[in-house]
């Protein structure tokens, strides 16, 4: 539903009413058609809406066939709204997907309903934050992890590479206090300080303040080496 909403907009979509079936399960495939059935009798008192659709029907057990034969069944009664049918992924004009949708539905069919497939691949960028993250809760304040809401690999695999990210820049942060000596003073000011010392000394301690300088660059060298090591090398910033 999510990608589903983002194109609506994406296309100039205006208000859309959502109606909620409860939590997602575990697995999506075990989702019930006849949960999404259930608040087809809520929406029926609604004269807003115009399109009646549910992505997720796809997903569901027994197929989307039982959701939109009885959304169809409300279009033909109120003759005012329309439903939008999703089809399953693999349905293409005579694939078994295509044929299936075609038998199920033909003691339903009308002109009150839409077909749409095949699917089709988008370039829409997902874009998570940290406090998507590390803040996530439900409506009475219990914290939920981000990867339980969904199954899609690709964003599964952004969430892991975003805590090791976040670790690392704590990482960062705690070896730039170990080398300074100090949470309050920079790399910078430091170097900054070495510098100083060392434009101001003679020739019998040059020597000395040059090796301070050069042993402190060495250090925040190994530790950057040893925080991009960490890094995720998918999420690294291309060399060239």
């Amino acid at each position: 539903m999510y990608d589903s909403l983002r194109l609506f907009y994406a296309n100039g979509g205006g208000n859309c009413y959502i109606i909620s079936v409860g939590p997602y399960p575990s697995n999506i495939s075990s989702l019930n058609s006849s949960a999404l059935e259930s608040v087809l009798k809520d929406l029926a008192l609604e004269d807003e809406p115009t399109i009646i659709l549910a992505p997720d029907a796809v997903s569901t057990s027994g197929g989307p066939y039982g959701f939109q034969q009885k959304a169809l069944g409300q279009c033909q009664n109120l003759m005012d709204r329309i439903t939008l049918c999703d089809l399953v992924h693999d349905t293409m004009i005579s694939k078994p997907g295509c044929m299936t949708f075609a038998t199920i539905l033909a003691s339903t069919t009308s002109n009150m309903e839409r077909a749409y497939g095949p699917w089709i691949r988008t370039n829409l960028p997902r874009t998570l934050f940290s406090e998507n993250v590390s803040k996530l809760e439900d409506h009475l304040g219990n914290p939920i992890s981000l990867k339980t809401l969904t199954t899609d690999g690709e964003i599964i695999k952004i969430i892991d590479d975003l805590g090791i990210t976040e670790t690392s820049i704590g990482n960062a942060s705690s070896a730039e206090s170990g080398i300074t000596g100090s949470a309050t003073i920079s790399f910078e000011s430091q170097l900054k300080a070495l510098l100083s010392q060392f434009d101001a000394s003679t020739d019998t301690n040059a020597e000395s303040k040059l090796n301070t300088i050069t042993d402190f660059v060495i250090r925040i060298v190994l530790a950057v080496r040893d925080i991009d090591t960490a890094l995720p090398s998918s999420r690294k910033p291309s060399s060239n």
